[in-house]
């Protein structure tokens, strides 16, 4: 091509090294264009367009690595345009790859009917049709988007099982059907828990003669229990150490007087606590020692209280007796 890149500079700029860049959109086209002055105008430069499409080209001058002058060509991919390479109207309409695009080529494509099939309504009240509108309000409006169903629609008189707002209920898809008696039994990991499995556990205790009658059990029951003295109304007896710490405690309440004073007093009597603590044991030595416990050791003069499983004394009384002959326990001195 013939110079179409120029860059006039001063006369002073003279002896530069210059290159030219095309651009197009955000890229680089090509390679460096070599720009030489002129031999007649000093710090003028040019170059010629190399082989490329036609387009609108920005030009960036360099020299030295520094930009010292920008332009723009518009090529057409012989030589650069200019106004007397405008098309004229018949060349544009004739131009064989031209088309519409965008809102042209849609508003066109609406033009699918003849005006004239068109209705004629001017805008004016047709018989109901204003009043028709009127009573489309925005709630009716509502209820009939809510019409987008298949097959029979309510009627007058299935409206009571019709809802205004379907959009909450489960679909028929979606819908799973309650396990029959059936399904519950057959199902492969059922477990009875709690008081369920206790009770079918007792089942098997039950005995398989309805009337008892070969039940062991029975044979226990040989006396009416109503003869029987119920637990509320039974007071164990005390025990013979008992029985000789009630004695002691009772004369020691009594007061501190020696053992002459006490039986020598003429209306000496023991009643009341006393009376119920002290117990008069049989002055028979033998009859006290069948009454002992396996812990219990006693003598005519002595009563030992053993510790558990061996000989040795927890507790010592001295047996007495009282002016009757009758046996009592007192604390070894």
């Amino acid at each position: 091509m013939a110079n179409e890149l120029n860059l006039p500079l001063a006369p002073a700029q003279t002896g530069l090294a210059v290159t030219a860049i095309l651009i197009q959109g955000n890229a680089v086209v090509g390679s460096p264009i070599s720009c030489l002055e002129s031999s007649t105008v000093a710090g003028h430069y040019s170059g010629g367009m190399p082989a490329v499409a036609a387009g609108l080209y920005g030009v960036r001058f360099l020299s030295g690595g520094s930009q010292v002058g920008t332009g723009a060509i518009d090529w057409d991919g012989t030589k650069e345009r200019g106004l007397g390479d405008l098309p004229t109207t018949a060349e544009v309409w004739s131009y064989a790859g031209r088309s519409l695009d965008g809102t042209q080529a849609t508003q066109l494509a609406n033009l699918d009917a003849a005006i004239s099939t068109r209705s004629t309504y001017d805008g004016s009240d047709t018989p109901g049709t204003v009043t028709l509108v009127s009573r489309l309000t925005s709630s009716r409006a509502g209820y009939l988007d809510k019409l987008n169903v298949t097959g029979t629609l309510a009627h007058s008189n299935d409206a009571a099982t019709y809802r205004a707002d379907v959009s909450g209920l489960l679909t028929a898809a979606a819908y799973t059907p309650a396990p029959t008696t059936a399904d519950v039994w057959s199902y492969a990991g059922r477990t009875l828990d709690g008081t369920q499995a206790s009770n079918i556990a007792a089942i098997a205790s039950i005995p398989t003669n309805p009337l008892l009658t070969t039940d062991a059990r029975l044979n226990t029951l040989d006396a009416a229990i109503s003869t029987r003295l119920a637990a509320l109304s039974y007071t164990e007896p005390l025990t013979i150490l008992e029985t000789a710490s009630a004695v002691e405690d009772a004369l020691t309440a009594y007061g501190a007087a020696t053992p002459a004073s006490v039986w020598g007093y003429t209306g000496r009597a023991l009643d009341g606590t006393q009376a119920t603590a002290l117990v008069t044991i049989d002055s028979s030595i033998n009859a006290l020692v069948a009454l002992a416990q396996a812990d219990e050791v006693i003598s005519p003069t002595q009563y030992r209280k053993l510790a558990a499983g061996t000989n040795t004394a927890i507790l010592t009384k001295t047996v007495t007796k009282d002016g009757a002959g009758n046996i009592q326990l007192r604390a070894a001195p």
